[in-house]
């Protein structure tokens, strides 16, 4: 069994976990992140961990490893055997992975930790509830308002323009759905004007579903 991985990752760390977990042994290949022609050469994408199973198998995206792990040696197990209780953590799973993951993942890539942020929870529902912070503190002020999957993370200056947030802390007047990724230069609905505010390098609104 052969792992490629990058220093000082998350997704890493929890599949190595799994593996010294479940006491299976593993041959360990450091990739620079800064060339992954051999990740990009053996799966396909440039994405970390690659695990290339006895078998020759080649299972990349870290929930999907642990899923493969899980399937093809399932002593000691990952998940609990109760029906209920693994629902219950793959919930958990879902909310870290929404929440807790992405802020860490891009200030390390030189994002300021500054910029607005926003958690979305039952967004487009009667139910919606919105936290609103920066990219630093989203994830505490999230789990400090109760905020449970599913739930979706805006990042980006548009998440700070003016209109954008109601009196009661919800997204009321711009269809994030429609412009995170900015608006097109002839589109001349008012909410694509506020959404090309954001298109400067660093700023551009991004709605992530990691």
């Amino acid at each position: 069994m052969h792992l490629f991985a990058i220093p000082r990752s998350l997704n890493v760390e929890r599949v190595t976990l799994a593996l010294g977990y479940k006491k299976l042994p593993v041959e360990i290949s450091l990739v620079d992140p800064k060339d992954r022609t051999q990740v990009r050469e053996l799966s396909g994408q440039e994405l970390v961990p690659v695990l290339v199973d006895d078998d020759k198998t080649i299972v990349f995206d870290s929930p999907v490893v642990l899923e493969h792990l899980e399937r093809c040696y399932p002593d000691p197990p990952l998940w609990p055997a109760d029906p209920a209780r693994r629902a219950e953590m793959d919930v958990f799973v879902d909310w870290f992975n929404r929440l807790w993951k992405p802020a860490p993942n891009l200030i390390a890539a030189g994002r300021d930790p500054n910029t607005p942020a926003a958690c979305i929870q039952s967004a487009t529902t009667p139910e919606q509830r919105v936290t609103i912070a920066t990219l630093a503190t989203i994830a505490e002020a999230a789990d400090r308002d109760g905020l449970v999957a599913p739930l979706v993370t805006v990042i980006g200056e548009v998440v700070a323009l003016s209109g954008a947030v109601g009196q009661q802390g919800v997204l009321v007047e711009l269809p994030l759905g429609l412009y995170t990724g900015g608006a097109s230069p002839s589109d001349r609905k008012p909410h694509a004007a506020i959404a090309r505010q954001g298109r400067r390098p660093g700023a551009t609104p991004r709605l992530s579903r990691t």
